[in-house]
């Protein structure tokens, strides 16, 4: 299986914004719903063929927003419905305010890469947002898992302009910011 590492995830994710805006194609200024449907259809299978994955059809894959595989299971599920695994899943949330949800939600799924995309107000600090979700992961009993078997990283971006964009990955002392 591929494994994708939160800095792996970081540079595909920052190459194909630049791909996407040099196509015309902006889906962070659309409104939220249509830019959830853009993100689902044209953004996230650019992710997942940089990293050598596909991206799950368009639709969710058991209320996680995207799930990227490496092969389906044509075995156990010959019409092909099924990723044998999930190498990294998705979770895409407009408003901030409402991100915890998705934050507790991810630590019901098991995955290698759990990726949580959110917007918060440009200038604003996120701190408050990452303390919470740090409550919420160890709140979960699984923050070892996080540690050692899973990777959490939360992308943060500016609404609409979605011009900076900052990631945080989850370590033994809470989320730490990455280079990029």
């Amino acid at each position: 299986m591929i494994s994708v590492s939160p800095e792996k995830f970081c540079a595909a994710f920052n190459s194909s914004i630049i791909d996407a805006i040099a196509d015309g194609d902006n889906a962070f200024a659309l409104p939220d719903k249509e830019a959830t449907i853009a993100l689902r259809t044209r953004f996230f299978p650019r992710i997942a063929a940089k990293l050598g994955l596909h991206s799950y059809p368009p639709q969710d894959f058991y209320t996680i927003d995207a799930v990227f595989y490496e092969e389906l299971d044509l075995v156990n599920f010959p019409k092909g419905t099924y990723p044998k695994s999930i190498a990294v899943a998705i979770e895409h949330e407009n408003l901030s305010n409402r991100s915890h949800e998705e934050m507790y939600k991810f630590q019901l799924f098991k995955a290698p890469l759990k990726v949580l995309i959110i917007y918060h107000p440009e200038g604003m600090l996120a701190v408050n947002l990452l303390t919470k979700f740090e409550g919420i992961i160890l709140e979960s009993g699984y923050s070892e898992d996080l540690i050692t078997r899973e990777r959490q990283l939360v992308i943060i971006g500016t609404p609409r302009t979605a011009k900076e964009w900052r990631y945080f990955v989850y370590a033994q002392d809470g989320f730490r910011e990455l280079a990029t």
